[in-house]
């Protein structure tokens, strides 16, 4: 008996710009299935490693019990045995009065029943999906009223269910044997093709008994030797809600491997600290070790197989998806096909990379201090190479700031030196004076009234040298220079002396730099003496015309030293003998490289390499 339903079928005119609203059932099945597979992606990360960390919890605690005595102190651990399964009695199933000399007897229970099955055909606007029904022996109950259409489907409950029954004295060494998750796991293994972890432990009942008179009388009859059958025996037919039951036993004297929980005489499983629950059971003789081995190897396999699941699962949603999309561009020309199959492969490739972030979060999740580890060292990484690129950048701009320097260096010193000062008293010297002292400090004062006349050897040019002055250095007043690695020193033009007549230098000023106390900025110099008067000195100078105010002339005293650097004062001689405080300069390696107040020159000080 077959019923066929088809939805979604291309009814009116598929061309409509509007057909493609038909298919928002099938975009929200393709978003849930979506969903779900993200749900167990991230399920099966979690889930795999809290079993993980559960069988290596029990493989750490687990206690060794000999196949004939129990251990009172492992009581609530988790204990290993290697024994057989005995029974002396066997198992009997009541409902059927059916007896076995095993330690444990099946009944398999299957019901003729509906069953629905669903097919989808095509794709974008002319997929269908079709739902079959049909009537078949299956021990598993479908619920009808989960059905697509449960109408004319309806599934009655079953009068009988599936169950173990367990002999009275059945034993695996010193323990009482009534474990169902080992004969449910023993069963699944025998339906697989290779032999699982149990072996081929339940045997097929193929000589049942007859039935006893009080079950003939409620409608059961036996349809073969190795089946009971619950139905209308005069029916040739099987129909809906017929019951056919077949029985495995288990051997006794079966050799057996637990790890399980002692509980008194009882074994059950062992719950980890994580709240996961540890049952591992193996045929034949099996060390401890072995069998933890061999289940987080299979915890792998099963998480191996939900991953690829999962993923598929996720992409077939998110391209279903797409199809909302690419329904609507469907009804372009030429491009339409291309862009609906554009957007499908998009939308799969979305949901792989989702998935797969999806258990990268998962497997984190699961393991916090490793999760937090890549955090911090993915931030460090972050923070390091910042900090690597703006040193770089600093180094850049350092060496182009080097580079422009040498480079200005280079083409001074392919200008030559300066060219040589006219001679004394020519107009364009007393000119050029005149603007230096005027651009220096103002108009120069006026002459004294009662200037003595000298004779043309005794006038002094400015800036010539003078080497009778106390202390004095004999030298021109050169440009600054500028000195690479002294950042922070960069060089000011030089200052007039204070317009109030205060002194701009006084050895006994406190260092006006606060927290600076400590030793001296600089050794003070003893001025050098005077040199002897030369001989010509007592003869009369030749006459000639009386020094002016633009002859005046700048000369340095030298102040102190701090290594190689080296404090001077700048002074301008007036033709009258008065000295004029410029401002105070600071060399090395016999450049000046800071002209200024006191108090600029005692922070460029302060500023300088403690080393010099």
């Amino acid at each position: 008996m077959l019923d066929e339903l088809e939805l979604d079928a291309d009814d009116g005119d598929d061309d409509s710009w509007f057909s493609w609203g038909g298919g928002s059932g099938r975009t929200l099945s393709s978003g849930a299935i979506f969903l779900l597979s993200l749900v167990l992606l991230f399920w099966n990360e979690t889930s795999s490693k809290a079993i993980a960390d559960a069988l290596a919890e029990a493989g750490s605690l687990v206690r060794e019990i000999s196949g004939t005595t129990l251990d009172p102190t492992a009581e609530g651990q988790p204990v290993h045995i290697s024994a057989t399964v005995s029974s002396q009695s066997g198992a009997a199933d009541p409902q059927f009065a059916l007896r076995s000399t095993g330690v444990a007897i099946y009944r398999h229970v299957q019901m003729y029943q509906w069953i629905e099955h669903k097919e989808t055909h095509g794709r974008g606007k002319r997929r269908r999906t079709e739902y079959y029904y049909e009537m078949d022996w299956d021990w598993r109950y479908h619920d009808s009223s989960r059905f697509h259409e449960p109408r004319g489907h309806e599934n009655p409950k079953p009068r009988l269910n599936s169950e173990g029954f367990f002999a009275e004295d059945a034993k695996l060494g010193p323990y009482l044997f009534k474990s169902e998750a080992v004969l449910k796991e023993a069963l699944w293994d025998m339906d697989s093709e290779d032999p699982g972890s149990l072996g081929r432990w339940p045997k097929y009942r193929n000589d049942l008994p007859d039935l006893p008179a009080q079950l003939t009388n409620k409608g059961w009859f036996q349809a073969a030797a190795d089946e009971y059958y619950l139905g209308d025996q005069s029916v040739e037919d099987v129909e809906l809600g017929d019951l056919s039951v077949s029985f495995y036993e288990f051997p006794t004297n079966y050799p057996l491997s637990l790890i399980a929980m002692q509980r008194g005489r009882q074994l059950q499983p062992w719950k980890a600290s994580n709240g996961e629950e540890v049952l591992i059971a193996r045929s034949g003789s099996e060390g401890a070790a072995e069998m933890v081995r061999g289940a987080i190897a299979s915890n792998g396999g099963a998480t191996s197989f939900l991953r690829l699941i999962g993923v598929i699962g996720a992409m077939l949603g998110m391209a279903g998806m797409a199809g909302a999309i690419s329904g609507l561009l469907s009804m372009v020309p030429v491009l339409g096909p291309l862009l609906n199959v554009s957007l499908r492969l998009v939308g799969a490739l979305v949901g792989l990379v989702l998935g797969v972030f999806t258990m990268v979060l998962g497997w984190l999740w699961a393991r916090p201090v490793i999760a937090l580890t890549l955090l911090v060292l993915v931030v460090g990484l972050i923070v390091w190479a910042i900090k690597q690129r703006q040193a770089q950048l600093s180094q850049q701009r350092q060496q182009e700031r080097i580079a422009r320097m040498s480079e200005f260096a280079r083409q001074r010193a392919a200008a030559g030196p300066p060219p040589p000062p006219p001679p004394a008293g020519s107009p364009s010297t007393a000119t050029a004076a005149a603007q230096s002292a005027a651009a220096v400090s103002g108009p120069p004062p006026p002459p004294p009234p009662s200037a003595p006349a000298a004779s043309p050897s005794a006038r002094v040019v400015a800036g010539a040298s003078d080497p009778g002055t106390d202390g004095e250095e004999p030298k021109d007043l050169p440009p600054l220079e500028w000195t690479p690695g002294l950042s922070s020193l960069k060089p000011p033009s030089v200052r007039p002396r204070n317009g109030d007549g205060s002194p701009l230098y006084n050895a006994s000023e406190p260092d006006p730099i606060p927290g600076s106390a400590g030793p001296p900025l600089f050794e003070p110099v003893v001025p050098r003496e005077p040199p002897p008067a030369p001989a010509m000195a007592t003869q009369e100078r030749p006459a000639g015309p009386a020094p002016t105010a633009d002859q005046a002339r700048l000369v340095r005293r030298a102040l102190g030293k701090r290594g190689e650097y080296v404090v001077n004062l700048i002074l301008r001689i007036l033709p009258g003998g008065d000295e004029e405080v410029v401002c105070f300069e600071l060399m090395h390696g016999g450049k000046p490289i800071k002209r200024g107040s006191q108090g600029e020159i005692r922070l460029a000080l302060q500023q300088l390499p403690a080393n010099p």
